[in-house]
């Protein structure tokens, strides 16, 4: 895969991983997708973590992450993370989106501190009905 010039270092290793499993680019972005448990997704977050010279977001998602090829109209491949890389502005962007309705357990995911969380849709929803669901089957909270 050709590096990007303005990509952060040490991104290109981090994208390469057996967990890719679909990717594109349109434009300025490039979006790559992963399919992966917390035991996968743990070792890529630290070495996100590690990136210089961008922010820092992991993004989560209820649901189950499906990817889109270009042109159909609905996503057809199953994933469980996603990251998108934005070259449009003046430094790039690089985003990290976790879907929790996949593979990875949320409770087992380790978020490094450098690391920003934010929540789209009804995240906190699922999160709370999930914790209640466990309750009700004798599962115990973290």
């Amino acid at each position: 895969m050709p590096q990007r010039l303005a990509w952060p270092r040490d991104l290109e290793d981090l994208l390469n991983r057996r967990w890719h499993v679909y990717g594109y680019w349109a434009d300025w972005v490039d979006y790559f997708y992963f399919k992966g448990d917390a035991e996968a997704f743990n070792p890529f977050l630290e070495e996100y973590a590690r990136l210089k010279d961008t922010p820092l977001k992991l993004v989560l998602h209820p649901g189950q992450g499906k990817a889109k090829r270009l042109g159909e109209k609905e996503g057809t491949i199953p994933f469980d993370w996603q990251v998108t890389i934005d070259c449009s502005g003046p430094k790039p962007e690089v985003i990290v989106d976790m879907w929790i309705g996949g593979q990875v357990e949320f409770d087992k995911v380790k978020v490094p501190p450098k690391v920003e969380v934010k929540s789209r849709g009804a995240i906190d929803n699922s999160i709370s009905a999930g914790k209640a669901k466990r309750r009700e089957a004798g599962g115990t909270e973290k």
